[in-house]
């Protein structure tokens, strides 16, 4: 088992416990929590195949399904080992977005692009094109980041 998604998947299915949930819980229920970001932690009972970060069963039915979050979602660093080491980057980028990501992070730290925004850009794009992403599905991120931009502008107006 790794213990740093620096480096690999970090594995936490026999320490996690549900009630882990309970303060993220309190602050959604209570309107306090604006963005999430995820990490690269195996919880294997909620997902055998893939992180939190890539997970339908844990960033989709159980953040946004369950727990009711309906704020910005933020990868951790798609170029961190535990993803890097795992999966393409496109495939990263993809299964982020479908699982319903709002913001992908990519550090640019271990493997140096000069042109990462733009790789990142054509990717998307590209996930369009092939009918793998849809656009609904990326005007529904750019609506909430719009709306945290939004709060943010008006609280920091108001100060």
């Amino acid at each position: 088992m790794c213990i740093d998604s620096h480096i690999g998947f970090t594995d936490v299915s026999r320490t996690w416990k549900r009630d882990e949930l309970q303060p993220f819980q309190t602050l959604f229920r209570a309107g306090l929590t604006d963005a999430v970001l995820t990490g690269h932690v195996l919880i294997d009972h909620l997902d055998q195949h893939h992180p939190a970060t890539l997970s339908h069963a844990i960033s989709s039915r159980l953040l946004r399904d369950e727990l009711g979050f309906d704020g910005v979602l933020i990868s951790d660093d798609l170029g961190m080992g535990a993803i890097r080491c795992e999966y393409t980057f496109e495939e990263a980028i993809a299964l982020a977005i479908e699982v319903g990501v709002d913001i992908v992070l990519h550090a640019n730290t271990e493997l140096h692009h000069a042109d990462m925004g733009r790789r990142t850009f054509n990717a998307i794009r590209q996930l369009v094109a092939a009918g793998r992403v849809s656009e609904e599905r990326l005007e529904v991120s750019y609506r909430r980041i719009a709306r945290l931009k939004n709060k943010l502008t008006i609280e920091g107006a108001s100060k």
